[in-house]
């Protein structure tokens, strides 16, 4: 097997977690939409407010907006219900880093570990639904954020599933079957 995806390989199996690098994604892309989200995130409260939904008590609204004309009406959150919704399994979720905080850690072996953001590069979480789809092979790692009292951490999260009508039977589903 090829160096590179031994790595990742090895990556997705012990710590779910992996940096993503050489992704093909312009490092001028990148910095265009660190500024964008900073400079969202530094516009007065009261002036976020005026795009904030009627009703709504948190951000600026919780609907997906695809015109780049819309910015500001994406939403600036990310809610998490309290109670587990297994059809919305969410399958990778790529997380890029904007002011490249450490605050991100991982579960490993019982203990917390922190994982230092490389610069330019995305996050992949491996998440329930590959775990599921490799048959153990790759593991979902418990996971979380630490709050730093001195500095903000921002970021952009992107999710990728599976088609909802998708069988085990599907060409690419069940890449592990036997482990």
């Amino acid at each position: 097997m090829d160096v590179e995806l031994e790595k990742l390989h090895h990556a997705c199996k012990h710590c779910g977690f992996f940096q993503l690098r050489n992704h093909g994604v312009s490092s001028s892309l990148v910095e265009k939409v660190k500024k964008g989200i900073q400079g969202l995130f530094n516009l007065p409260v009261e002036e976020k407010k005026l795009w904030q939904r009627p009703g709504e008590i948190e951000g600026f609204g919780q609907s997906f907006v695809v015109s780049e004309e819309q910015k500001l009406d994406w939403g600036d959150m990310f809610f998490i219900t309290c109670h587990p919704q297994p059809e919305l399994v969410i399958g990778i979720t790529i997380l890029l880093q904007i002011n490249e905080m450490e605050s991100l850690q991982i579960k490993k072996d019982g203990a917390w570990v922190p994982i230092k953001p490389l610069p330019d590069a995305f996050v992949v979480n491996v998440g329930d639904l590959l775990e599921i789809i490799t048959n153990g092979t790759y593991a979902s790692i418990e996971h979380r954020v630490v709050v730093n009292s001195e500095k903000e951490r921002l970021s952009i999260a992107t999710f990728y599933s599976l088609r909802l009508d998708a069988s085990p039977n599907s060409k690419g589903i069940l890449l592990f079957a036997h482990s």
